[in-house]
C-alpha cells in the first residue's frame, strides 16, 4: 500500500481555468500513448503551480513517473518533440532547460512526494538530499540532486532535464524553485483519443527481430515520418514519407540492439513499436 502524506497546510495559490483552450492554445500540446494512459507535453512556460492547475483543467495531473520504462518513454517524446529550449529555462538548477513533472517537497523540505494535481494527498517516494533514499523502494531518477540550492532555498519543485546541467544529464531530475516558468507533462490515467488507440492497434510491424526490411501493416498514406529511437531517447534514423517504399523501410545501417520505432502521422497522431534489429 502507498505511503500517503497529508498535505493539510499546503496552500498554493494558482489561477481557476474552465477548459484546455484557456491553459493550453492546442497548437502547443503534443499528445502520446504510453501503457494504457496518454500524456501530453504542453508547450507553455507556467509555474509549477499554474502547471498542475492546467493539468487539472485537462482532465489529469503533472505526470508522475514510477517505472524506468515509463520515464524513458516520456524522456523519448520529449527529445522529439522539438522543443524551443530557450523557453524553458530554470536558471537556479544550473542554466538548464526542463520540463515539471509532478513531484515537490514543498510541505516538508527533503519529503519529496507525487502530487501532480496539488491537493491535499500525495505518496512520499524520496526522503533527504542527494545522499538520501527512495521510500518503500520506489523509482528515482535524480542527478547528483536534490540539493535545495541557494542562500534561501526553495528549490520545492521537479524538474525533467532537457539538457546537461553541472550535477546531471538530460532525462535526470533535478529539484527547482516552483517559480520558474518551464513546460510541462501532463498523465491522464486512461486514453484520451479513440483515434490515437485505434492508430496504436490498427499499426503493425514486422517481421520483429529484424535483420534489413521493416514492413508495416496498415494505412502508410497519411505517414509523415519514421523515427528509430535507441533505448536512450537518441534519434539515430528517420526516414521521411518518400522514403517509405512498398510498406517498408531499410534498416541494414542500424547497428544491432533495441529500438523505439515511432511512426508520425498526417494530423499530429503517433505510433510507438519496441522492435529488435539483429
Amino acid at each position: 500500500m502507498k505511503k500517503k502524506t497529508p498535505l493539510l497546510l499546503l496552500f498554493i495559490m494558482a489561477p481557476l481555468f474552465t477548459g484546455f483552450a484557456q491553459c493550453a492554445n492546442p497548437n502547443n500540446v503534443l499528445t502520446f500513448t504510453h501503457n494504457g494512459k496518454s500524456y501530453e507535453i504542453i508547450k507553455e512556460a507556467k509555474t509549477w503551480a499554474d502547471a498542475a492547475a492546467c493539468a487539472v483543467a485537462r482532465g489529469g495531473y503533472l505526470a508522475e513517473i514510477g517505472t524506468a520504462y515509463e520515464q524513458n518513454a516520456i524522456n523519448i517524446q520529449l527529445q522529439l518533440a522539438n522543443l524551443t529550449m530557450a523557453a524553458t529555462v530554470a536558471p537556479d538548477g544550473g542554466g538548464a532547460s526542463y520540463v515539471w513533472i509532478g513531484g515537490n517537497d514543498m510541505a516538508s523540505e527533503g519529503a519529496w512526494v507525487w502530487n501532480g494535481n496539488n491537493d491535499a494527498v500525495a505518496n512520499q517516494f524520496w526522503q533527504g538530499t542527494a545522499s538520501g533514499q527512495a521510500v518503500d523502494g520506489r523509482y528515482t531518477n535524480w542527478g547528483n540532486e536534490p540539493d535545495n540550492w541557494g542562500p534561501n532555498g526553495g528549490q520545492d519543485g521537479l524538474g525533467l532535464a532537457l539538457t546537461n546541467w553541472p550535477l546531471g544529464t538530460k532525462g535526470k531530475w533535478n529539484d527547482v524553485n516552483l517559480s520558474n516558468q518551464l513546460f510541462f507533462v501532463v498523465e491522464h490515467n486512461g486514453i484520451l483519443s479513440t483515434k490515437d488507440q485505434e492508430l496504436t492497434t490498427a499499426t503493425m510491424v514486422y517481421p520483429n527481430p529484424a535483420e534489413d526490411m521493416v514492413y508495416i501493416q496498415g494505412n502508410t498514406s497519411a505517414l509523415s515520418t519514421i523515427t528509430f529511437i535507441n533505448t536512450i531517447g537518441q534519434a539515430i534514423k528517420v526516414f521521411s514519407h518518400s522514403q517509405i517504399t512498398n510498406n517498408s523501410v531499410n534498416i541494414t545501417t542500424l547497428l544491432p540492439g533495441v529500438y523505439f520505432m515511432q511512426m508520425d502521422f498526417e494530423g499530429g497522431e503517433s505510433s510507438t513499436k519496441k522492435i529488435i534489429k539483429k
